[in-house]
This record gives C-alpha cells, sequence and structure tokens, in this order.
C-alpha cells in the first residue's frame, strides 16, 4: 500500500502540480463547496481570504485533519487576533503527509487592514516546503539530487461589505509563482478566488465563487443554515446552535464536486468551542473516494463566525 500511495503522489505531483495543490481546508468552508472566499468570517479565512479575518472581533482559532487513504493525510490550523485599531493578524499552518514517503508544509502570517469603513485589504507571506524521503530504489534516480526544497508565496486579497446582506471577496494567492522544485522546476501556479455571499436573514446565508488556478476553472456555490436557538432550548441544549450546509463544485478537466456538512455550536463563559463536519464527494473521477474533514474552532466568548 505504502508503494501505491508514494507511486500516486509521484504521477500527481508530475502531470497535476499536486506540489501545494488546493485542496481546500476546514469542515465548514469544504462543505459550502468552498464558496467561502466572500464568506471568510471564522480562522478558516487564514486559507481562502485572509481580508476576510477583518469581521473577526475576538480571538479565534482552528484546526481541521482530514484523511484522503491509508498514510495520505492533512492537517490545518490557524489562529486569528484582532489588534484594536491596527486591523487583524493571522497566522496558520498547513502539512500533508504521504506514506511516510512525501511530506509538504506552508506557514503562512497574515494582516488585514480596512481602508475605508466598507473595504479591506489583506496581505500574506507563506514559506513552502517539501520533502522526499528516498527508499533504496528511488535513490539512485537522478530526478531527487535534492531530496527538500523550500521557497516564498505571496499573497493579496480584498473584502468589501457592501451592505449588511450583500458582501464581495477576492484572492490572489502565489502572487509570485514560487519555484519549489526538487531536481527540474515545480512552479506553484497562481490561483484567483472572486465571489459574493448574501446574507438572506439572520440563520440563511449563500455564497457563490469562481475560481482560476493554471489551467482549471471552476464555479462553486453553497448554503448554510443554522437552526433557531430558541428551538434547540426548548430540547434541552441550552445556548448550543446547529448548523447545516452543502454546496457543489464544477469546472473543467472533469471537476463535479459535491459538499455535505454540519456544526454544533457549544458557548461557555470561558471559551466557545464550535465543532464542524463535512463530506465532500468527486462525482466525475475517482469514483467512491470521498472525504471526511472534521474541525474544531475555538474563540473567545461568542464566535466570531456569528451571522
Amino acid at each position: 500500500m505504502k508503494k501505491l500511495v508514494l507511486a500516486a503522489m509521484l504521477l500527481v505531483s508530475a502531470v497535476a502540480h499536486a506540489a501545494f495543490f488546493d485542496s481546500g481546508q476546514g469542515a465548514r468552508p469544504t462543505g459550502l463547496g468552498e464558496a467561502f472566499v466572500a464568506i471568510s468570517d471564522d480562522a478558516n479565512a487564514m486559507y481562502y481570504n485572509p481580508a476576510g479575518m477583518i469581521q473577526i472581533k475576538v480571538i479565534s482559532s482552528t484546526a481541521t485533519y482530514t484523511g484522503y487513504m491509508e498514510g495520505l493525510s492533512e492537517s490545518f490550523a490557524a489562529i486569528v487576533v484582532p489588534i484594536p485599531g491596527n486591523g487583524v493578524i493571522g497566522v496558520s499552518w498547513l502539512g500533508l503527509s504521504a506514506a511516510s514517503a512525501y511530506s509538504e508544509s506552508t506557514l503562512k502570517v497574515g494582516y488585514a487592514y480596512p481602508i475605508t469603513k466598507q473595504y479591506t485589504v489583506g496581505v500574506a507571506l507563506k514559506l513552502l516546503s517539501k520533502s522526499y524521503t528516498l527508499d533504496s530504489i528511488a535513490a539512485g534516480n537522478p530526478f531527487f539530487s535534492s531530496t527538500s526544497a523550500a521557497g516564498l508565496g505571496l499573497d493579496a486579497s480584498f473584502f468589501g461589505k457592501l451592505t449588511e446582506e450583500i458582501a464581495v471577496g477576492a484572492s490572489i494567492e502565489n502572487l509570485n509563482v514560487p519555484d519549489i522544485n526538487v531536481g527540474s522546476s515545480d512552479p506553484v501556479p497562481m490561483n484567483l478566488r472572486i465571489g459574493g455571499r448574501y446574507k438572506i436573514d439572520k440563520s440563511l446565508i449563500v455564497s457563490l465563487e469562481g475560481d482560476l488556478n493554471g489551467d482549471d476553472a471552476k464555479i462553486k456555490g453553497g448554503g448554510e443554515y443554522w437552526l433557531d436557538s430558541g428551538l434547540l432550548k426548548e430540547l434541552g441544549a441550552g445556548n448550543s446552535e446547529l448548523g447545516f450546509r452543502g454546496g457543489v463544485g464544477y469546472g473543467n478537466n472533469s471537476y463535479l464536486n459535491v459538499g455535505l456538512g454540519f456544526s454544533f455550536y457549544l458557548p461557555s463563559k470561558i471559551l466557545d468551542a464550535r465543532f464542524d463536519y463535512s463530506f465532500t464527494m468527486p462525482l466525475m473521477y475517482i469514483e467512491g473516494a470521498g472525504t471526511h474533514r472534521f474541525s474544531i474552532c475555538i474563540t473567545e466568548p461568542r464566535p466570531a463566525f456569528n451571522l
């Protein structure tokens, strides 16, 4: 199985830019079909749109685990800290591990600053690194003249809250197209996200987004609904809240992806916690290869994501 996973990773890396591939992070965003660039109102904004962090008014954090198959997994963690009168700063880490044979990580520092009451710009600097652990056969391959590489990437982003109901967002990742190569050129392509969200009422929000990554073009949409907390109180669940979401993405190169998810929010006087789950399924390739994601979000009392 280890050899199979390694072979798959090397094949994808060579053919489909698997190194630092945009696989989506966070159970909440992926449950929305990844249509999150114009929402970005929790610590997942560090991945999708750092400018959106301006909406976060309390210290917020998130951690996500994604298991793809035996030996192949991703982990993501982020923390966001508002600076009164001086914007919001965030730090995130993303790591991928493939059967102890290949690994990559992205350490990212982001900053959001409001240029007006409505509009915010964001910038992020990230350190991208990857490494291979070679067996006796691969060690003799001249491709692996080095077993590790690292480089810096630059992202720029925008968030605009046009009204209480309507917001727009955009993010350009890898502006400098960093070349993280081991043996041969391997540039990380520029990735563009642009979209909008509409808050239908305090419990229901919908979003739409378009992505362009190299030759891949996608359109994504999703919706999220939170049950009235009064109903949960009647059921004996106190001040907790329950949310449901779904989304879909469609694009070229046989991309059709469906996401579903839910959240359970549990407040307290010390810290608030939100537990997220999502299941995503590609419908046009890799039949049956659904992905489960689990996230926990911890904030100071009252959640930063509150709609």
